[in-house]
């Protein structure tokens, strides 16, 4: 399926501030520029947006970009479901939905959701607004902060 210009936007846009906020982050990107450029590995059926790696911190990251009609659909609940799970087998990882400011709070409702639906412990989730990083309270799962 053909990617729109507002999703290349936000998957450009999470990839910018990822680059910003860690240090020796390697991130491959769903959009590939050249014949042969590294995307990111499928995880169940599904390829992310975004994975990346790093030695410090969270050794995997997930990013994965929703524009403002795709947040509601069994196709993005079964999509993250999976990357949460994959990311929650081992160590603290990452999850990240990219999404444009105004669509922020439904995309935190969807997050909160999956994750007590999943019993997540393991792994952090982060939305994206464009601007800021806001990370769902790790203690009870009900709260977003500032990140």
């Amino acid at each position: 399926m053909s990617q729109s210009e507002a999703h290349k936007a936000l998957v450009k846009g999470v990839v910018v501030a990822l680059r910003s906020r860690f240090t020796n982050i390697s991130i491959r990107i769903d959009l590939q520029q050249n014949p042969g450029d590294e995307v990111p590995p499928k995880i169940d059926r599904f390829r992310p947006d975004v994975y990346a790696t790093q030695k410090r911190g969270y050794p995997i990251v997930i990013a994965e970009a929703k524009t403002h009609g795709d947040i509601d659909n069994r196709h993005t609940h079964d999509q993250v479901v999976a990357f949460i799970k994959y990311l929650n087998r081992n160590e603290t990882n990452l999850f990240i939905m990219a999404v444009t400011g105004y669509r922020a709070d439904r995309a935190k409702t969807f997050l909160r959701f999956i994750r007590k639906e999943l019993q997540v412990v393991s792994t952090e989730i982060e939305v994206f607004d464009g601007c800021d990083f806001w990370r769902l309270d790790s203690s009870e799962g009900i709260n977003w902060r500032l990140y």
